[in-house]
Order: C-alpha cells, then structure tokens, then sequence
C-alpha cells in the first residue's frame, strides 16, 4: 500500500528540478495511477505561502493510517473509537452503553434515557510539522524512504500527545506500581474492564517497554509478546510504546469511550516560501529564504477529531514502574 509521505516527497523531488517523467514512472511503479495530473496541479497551484497543496486520495489516507498504527497509540486507538463525522452533536455515553429491552407484541418500549452529562460537539483538530531539507538530499534515490518514516513519526507524536493529554490521569482511577508487574497489571486492566467486551489498548512509556521486554520474575517471562521495537500485546491487549506517555507510567484506555478519528492528512512542498528557522513559533528567529538556500521545505497537516464521550471508565494508569528481573 503507498504513503502519503512517499507521495509528498516524490513531488518535492519534482519541485527541485527533476523531471516530471521520472517521478511519474518510480510512482507508477509502486501502485499510483493518476500521478501525472497530481503533478500538472501542483505546478500551478501553488498558495500565497508558497506552498504546493497535495491533499490524500482515500487510497493514500487509508495507507499513511495503517502505517501511523506502527507507530502511534492514538492511530491504534482510533481503530476501535467512535467515527462520528465532523461538527457532529452527539450524545456522552453511559458507562455501560445503551441496553435494548426486549418486548412482547403490543407492549410498548422504553425510552433510553441520555446521561446526565449531556452532549459533546465533534469538533476538527489539526498537528502540524515542517521539514526542511536541502534540494541535494530530496533528489537523492533514498530521499522518499526517509521523509516518509519522519512525516509518520512526526504526525504520531502530535496525535499521541494530544490523545494522552485527554485521558490522562485516568478517569477510572490511577495507582503506584509495585514489584510485582503480572499483579500490577492484572490490576490495572480490572479498574477498566467493567462489562469483558472494551476494546482495550494500552500505550507505554519508553522506558517501561523496555523493562516490560524480556522481564522475567518468579522464572516465568511476564510479558512475553512485548517487544523492544514496535508494538506487542499482553493476554490480548495491545501495548503501544509511546512518547507522550510519562516516563514511568503504563495508560489503559477504551476507546469505546472515545471519539478519535484521522480525517485528512495533507502534505505540501514548496522551494521559494521564506520561514522563521525555529521549532517554537513564537520565539525570535532569522527568516530564511528557501530559494536562496537550495532549500526544500514539506509541510505535513493531519486534521483529526477527538473527544472523550464517557466521563468514567475510558482510561486508567499505573505510576512510578521500576520493575525488575528476579528469580
């Protein structure tokens, strides 16, 4: 399946000079067919800033989102959340769900009664990363590979962080670890596991996945199927290293309770914008010209929404893990 951020740097190659043509055939040969025209509206459309706009077909969202599910605890999240459309005006859930009744004929059916909590407005977020480049390394044979794995890398940061900076503490309940890291995480999953069906998924702090690969206490291997690298699971719950997870911590959440959805992601390139060189907007930086530096800057923006629909029990944390291997 192509990326996005392939796409996005295959255009910026044919922003720095290199033929159309050739970036239509590496294109067609890993799976696009409308390239060519792609490359025709980004000659002229470029905006006031500078920017080429290059917005994701279905096909190239789909793509860039599994890929996020590498890497990103909000991506795996959003995979079992809540799909309401944007400026959507929905009701917060109970803690159980809804229940029907059943009837028997001619006998009238209950009205379900909305929480107390009221309603939530479904409303668009965006994150947003700037790469800049010189036009050397965007017309390098490697160049597309290594954009990719940053816009990726870069867009789940941000979304990790804006998840995690919503469910955290735990709204079901938060706790010190202990020694013991089979009993403290049979604990948390039991603070969240109120019905047995939540599609639970659990993001880790850096450094508590590396504690939790390889961990072996009273001769048994804890967390067998928890790797160093990437994602694993734990008794079928998926565990999601993550950077926005304080250091220390484990994060439990269901995203039954969740609205979380990636709605598009686009990425533009442009040589001849001028930028402020820094990575805090706000400070005093130089302004430097692209064009002038053999410069290439891409810009990636991911516009998602998200929300927390159920007051109680969407997520719950462990604190202060300093497991350690013991016979």
């Amino acid at each position: 399946m192509p990326h996005l951020g392939t796409l996005g740097a295959l255009r910026a190659r044919a922003a720095t000079g290199m033929a159309v043509g050739d970036v239509i055939t590496m294109a067609e040969r890993i799976g696009w067919h409308s390239v060519a025209e792609n490359e025709r509206k980004a000659a002229v459309g470029a905006t006031q800033s500078g920017f080429a706009l290059n917005t994701a077909t279905e096909r190239e969202l789909t793509g860039f989102i599994d890929s996020l599910r590498g890497y990103s605890l909000a991506a795996r999240v959003a995979a079992s959340a809540q799909q309401w459309p944007l400026h959507s005006v929905v009701s917060q859930l109970s803690e159980t769900g809804f229940t029907a009744t059943e009837i028997g004929e001619d006998v009238e059916a209950p009205i379900v009664q909305l929480p107390n909590g009221g309603i939530v407005v479904i409303s668009p977020n965006k994150v947003s990363a700037i790469i800049v480049m010189s036009d050397q390394l965007a017309a390098s044979n490697n160049a597309a590979t290594a954009i990719e794995n940053e816009l990726i890398r870069a867009v789940s940061r941000g979304i990790d962080a804006a998840l995690v900076s919503r469910v955290l503490p735990g709204s079901a309940g938060s706790f010190g670890a202990t020694a013991n890291a089979a009993a403290d995480f049979a604990e948390l999953v039991s603070i969240l596991a109120v019905t047995g069906t939540e599609p639970l998924v659990c993001g880790a702090a850096i450094d508590v996945i590396n504690r939790m690969a390889g961990l072996v206490q009273d001769g048994a291997e804890i967390f067998p199927l928890v790797n160093f690298i990437g994602a694993g699971e734990h008794k079928g719950i998926p565990i999601v290293p993550s950077t926005a997870v304080p250091a220390g911590d484990l994060l439990l959440i269901d995203p039954s309770g969740l609205q979380c959805r990636i709605e598009a992601v686009n990425v533009v390139a442009s040589r001849t914008t001028s930028l402020f060189m820094s990575d805090l907007p706000s400070g005093a930086a130089q302004m430097i010209s692209l064009f002038q530096g053999n410069l290439l800057a891409l810009r990636c923006d991911c516009t998602f929404s998200m929300a927390v629909l159920r007051g109680i029990d969407v997520s719950a944390s462990c604190s202060g893990i300093s497991w350690a291997s013991g016979s």
